[in-house]
């Protein structure tokens, strides 16, 4: 039954990415989730665990092929913010020379290559307009919607963990929580800030199922973070995708803030009554031990003047305190240095400016203010959660919204320039039609 669903859901992105190619990224970006489950309820994909991967990574190469084929991946294929990422992905690389554990520096660099090459520099050519938008988004909140109802009721979860059919010896009892709870939090946020079009009733419905399976799914996972940043951001941007000069519909924001911070509330207290794991005082006792190693980090760094300037080298975190510290901005001080750390600053300030002035450009245009909630909300959540797990190379899905929001940028100033029709097609000539 397992098989036929998964290959159901992946016939049925294939035949979409006919149309829009972009619906590629609906697989892509539940990849992690999908294998968990996959590998939960079938012993063939449990067997298999990087089929999973092949198949998404494969989807995004069609998707990028298709769009290149008809013209639509026009030059520059990426925006300033790519660049820069690549520029701090290449120095990290670069520091490699001077890491004192190489041999674990070059281990880590090759399990995560694929995905930084796949999620960072080729899915997002598959988005060429606000149209690859809708799809997207829609996408992932339907197929979310479905996947995270999934995983509450037909794996076996033990504790934070879903547990594989056969456990073998000595092995994992389960895949990582965090990934699941990082679905989770995209479907609150999406579900509070995305808009279905008005010709489409049926999906309206969606998004109080799909609101409810979000939320249960980050506090059946455990995931502190993902539940308060998914919160925190779809909170904040709703307020902000909201028509200037609008005290009602601004008051709307309000309410729907303090129904998420109820429903969180709830859900925590179903899953996790009694056990303390989302009291304040353990929450702040757990970011204070991965602050703690952070700064040990950066002790370390500051030992001579080069390490200071350049870094430690890529890694090092894992020979100083077994693994990385969990915070990424205090690993890239540490293990790039003052240079790496400007190149991430850059880039975060860079992102926060743009999607300032895309909000500026787009006006009160309800469409491309739900829209441009979605792109920054998703990275605003993507950013919280980079200061409290993960590392410089697992960030891509962080790398991948803020590419994102540069592109958003490129719409919303092609829409401007085209007379109030945002987001035009950029390849090419912005005003020319599809």
């Amino acid at each position: 039954m397992s098989a036929a669903l998964y290959s159901a859901f992946v016939a049925l992105v294939s035949v979409l990415m006919v149309r829009r190619p972009a619906a590629a990224l609906i697989v892509a970006m539940n990849m992690f989730p999908l294998k968990q489950w996959a590998g939960a309820t079938s012993p063939f994909f449990e067997g298999r665990p990087i089929l999973t991967n092949l198949i998404a990574g494969s989807l995004v190469l069609a998707g990028v092929f298709v769009q290149s084929l008809r013209g639509r991946v026009g030059w520059p294929f990426y925006p300033v913010a790519a660049r820069l990422i690549a520029a701090l992905l290449l120095y990290a690389l670069a520091t490699v020379v001077w890491s004192p554990d190489c041999e674990t520096c070059i281990r880590v660099w090759k399990d995560a290559l694929p995905y930084v090459l796949t999620v960072i520099f080729l899915a997002p050519l598959t988005i060429q307009d606000k149209e690859d938008l809708h799809v997207v988004f829609s996408g992932m909140l339907v197929s979310g919607t479905v996947l995270a109802a999934l995983l509450l009721f037909t794996v076996r979860w033990e504790g934070r963990l879903i547990v594989p059919g056969q456990v073998p010896p000595g092995g994992p009892l389960g895949g990582n929580p965090l990934v699941v709870g990082s679905l989770g939090g995209t479907l609150i946020i999406l579900s509070v800030l995305y808009r279905f079009r008005s010709g489409q009733p049926a999906l309206q419905i969606l998004k109080l199922p799909a609101l409810l399976a979000g939320l249960a799914l980050a506090a059946r996972s455990g995931s502190r973070g993902q539940l308060v940043g998914a919160v925190v951001a779809a909170g904040l941007f709703r307020l902000l995708s909201q028509p200037p000069k609008n005290p009602v519909k601004g008051v709307s924001a309000l309410f729907v803030i303090a129904v998420l911070v109820v429903l969180a509330r709830i859900g925590v207290d179903v899953f996790w009554a009694g056990s303390g794991r989302f009291d304040a005082a353990v929450m702040q006792g757990d970011f204070t031990g991965r602050l703690q190693s952070g700064l040990t980090l950066l002790h370390h760094a500051m030992g001579s003047p080069f390490s200071l300037l350049f870094g430690l080298g890529n890694s090092s975190s894992y020979l100083i305190l077994g693994i990385y510290p969990h915070i990424v901005p205090l690993e890239v001080l540490g293990e790039e240095g003052i240079v790496g750390f400007l190149l991430l600053g850059a880039l975060v300030v860079g992102t926060a400016g743009t999607a300032m002035g895309s909000l500026r450009a787009i006006g009160a245009n309800p469409e491309m203010r739900g829209l441009f909630a979605c792109v920054a909300g998703l990275w605003c959540y993507q950013f919280l959660l980079i200061n409290k797990q993960g590392s410089l190379l697992q960030a891509y899905d962080f790398f991948f919204y803020t590419i994102l929001v540069a592109k958003f940028g490129q719409f919303a100033r092609d829409g401007k320039r085209c007379g109030g029709a945002p987001g035009a097609r950029r390849a090419g000539s912005p005003c020319r039609p599809r």
